[in-house]
């Protein structure tokens, strides 16, 4: 290639570079992923807390105004942030929808089992409970249990497997608590008394 010609310095330059790599020296490859996750935190440190505001805020305003009239952009243009970062995290929408889920579940979840600790028995565990649930219920939006169901059935299932098993084991623990302290009938039948309660949540 002739000196004169526009790509010559370019070639040269890529060239030159080739020729300055250690192409001699050699690294050990390492699978150790506790490392690599604590490099990749180091190097984007500040990145849970941007996930952690977008699914506060989608759960907010799923809980509002349903799942389905909320958009991405939406989502994007409360949090002040571009709809590209939000797919930073999420490859769309439904996955989003299921880490909100998953979120509230989590929260739910620890919740519940604080109920026991703040009661001194059994019948004052359900008071607190039921103010709780009334308070989240006052904010919550029907038509997102629908949306739910209809759009994002991964969700719905995490959420029945949450009423159905996780929530079966509180009410029946409560139960069971109220016949030992002789709050409740010793006679009540745990199994179809437990089921019942269930159905009334998040029906």
């Amino acid at each position: 290639m002739h000196p004169s010609t526009p790509d010559y310095s370019v070639v040269y330059n890529h060239l030159d570079l080739m020729l300055e790599l250690p192409w001699e020296e050699h690294t050990e490859d390492s699978y150790d992923l506790k490392k690599a996750k604590k490099i990749l935190d180091h190097d984007h440190y500040g990145m849970d807390k941007v996930k952690e505001r977008i699914l506060a805020k989608a759960a907010d305003l799923f809980m509002r105004y349903g799942i389905r009239s909320i958009t991405m952009d939406e989502i994007a243009s409360q949090l002040g942030i571009s709809k590209k970062t939000i797919y930073q995290f999420f490859t769309d929408k439904d996955d989003l929808v299921s880490a909100v889920i998953e979120r509230e579940i989590k929260t739910n979840e620890v919740e519940c089992l604080q109920y026991a600790e703040k009661a001194g028995d059994a019948v004052q565990e359900i008071f607190i409970a039921v103010e709780d649930l009334d308070e989240m219920l006052k904010y919550m939006n029907p038509l997102m249990l629908y949306d739910l169901e209809k759009h994002h059935p991964r969700s719905y299932r995490k959420l029945k497997e949450f009423k159905y098993e996780f929530l079966y084991g509180v009410i029946m623990d409560n139960l069971q608590w109220g016949i030992a302290e002789e709050l409740y009938r010793p006679d009540i039948q745990l199994d179809i008394t437990t089921k019942s309660e269930v159905k009334f949540v998040f029906r």
